[in-house]
């Protein structure tokens, strides 16, 4: 039971957890935002080429 006498190493250990998870988060977002714009882009460049070919 070391965690509670020593609430300064538990915290310290809370935040970097917390940091990781939280640049693990962003860089989940990120990967999501660029996949739906390539995922719109190349809709988009179906629709056109549909519209082409009519």
């Amino acid at each position: 039971m070391t965690a509670l006498r020593r609430p300064d190493k538990l915290r310290r250990f809370r935040d970097g957890m917390c940091a990781v998870v939280g640049m693990v988060r962003k860089k989940k977002n990120m990967e999501l935002q660029w996949g739906r714009s390539i995922a719109a882009g190349a809709v988009d460049c179906w629709k056109r080429g549909m519209n082409d070919q009519q």
